[in-house]
């Protein structure tokens, strides 16, 4: 599943003075464990084939018995200004969770599915992520 998403945190970033990176990495670790979470958990599939990279897409996996909002968190902390971040998921039927389907697939196999949106709506919540590390940073 694939999609891109700019989101601007510049204002949390400015708040936090010299630790805008820090911001900027809690963010986007933040955003990641809420759309791992918020994944639908059925036999875990799904949750464990999310995947972060950082300036590319992912390309390998990460150690299996690593949880992916671990894998997020530590990809993420590596992040540098001008750094683009990438957070993917490899399940075959990912984009149909999301997004939804109606009608037959390449097999043949009809669908009439719901997309649960999990990450638009973990996106959605950019700015509420952003403010509240923000202000993590700015207390330590």
């Amino acid at each position: 599943m694939s999609a891109s998403w700019d989101i601007d945190i510049s204002k949390w970033v400015a708040k936090a003075k010299e630790n805008g990176v820090a911001v900027a990495i809690e963010t986007t670790q933040d955003i990641f464990e809420e759309v791992v979470r918020t994944t639908p958990k059925i036999t875990g599939n799904l949750q464990r084939s999310w995947y972060t990279a950082i300036n590319g897409m992912p390309v390998g996996k990460f150690n299996g018995n690593a949880s992916p909002i671990a894998q997020a968190m530590l990809v993420a902390y590596g992040m540098k200004v001008g750094d683009t971040i990438h957070h993917a998921n490899f399940a075959k039927y990912a984009r149909r969770v999301e997004l939804g389907f109606v009608g037959r697939d390449s097999l043949g196999r009809a669908y009439n599915q719901t997309g649960r949106h999990t990450v638009n709506a973990a996106l959605a919540k950019a700015q509420i992520f952003a403010e509240a590390a923000a202000n993590r940073v700015i207390k330590r």
